[in-house]
């Protein structure tokens, strides 16, 4: 997958992951900025293998 493939890529997702899991629930903006960044590292994955 691109993601492992690109340090920065890599970097980025893990950060969301790990914000992801220190919010209490969905409810809590901090899970909306960490899906929000998840979903930005697989667009921006999926545009670097259609290039």
């Amino acid at each position: 997958m691109e993601i492992e493939r690109r340090y920065d890529l890599s970097t980025r997702r893990r950060s969301a992951l790990d914000a992801l899991h220190r919010t209490g629930d969905k409810a809590d903006p901090a899970f909306r900025a960490a899906m929000d960044e998840l979903r930005a590292v697989e667009d921006e994955a999926a545009r670097a293998v259609s290039e």
